[in-house]
């Protein structure tokens, strides 16, 4: 290249492209936190449906829960 100045090709290369990785490394970080607050705001979203859902039908759900941990409860008493 006759270049008298400055790096070598191949340093100048290398800076360069470092530079362009770190430079789109930012965009990625700054997506990869849009994305985990949106998962978690859509976690408490769906939570809070699910409870609604409970408190309409009663605690229905609840009260079919640890009607099934008494009776797991009752087969291991059994088993000792």
């Amino acid at each position: 290249m006759g270049r008298t100045w400055g790096d070598d090709p191949l340093a100048d290369q290398a800076v360069g492209g470092a530079f362009a990785w770190g430079v789109g490394e930012l965009p990625t970080i700054i997506i990869a936190l849009v994305v985990v607050y949106q998962w978690s705001q859509s976690d408490v979203r769906e939570r809070r449906r699910l409870d609604r859902a409970s408190d309409r039908a009663g605690n229905k759900d609840v009260d079919d829960y640890n009607q099934m941990l008494e009776q797991l409860s009752k087969r291991q008493d059994k088993r000792r």
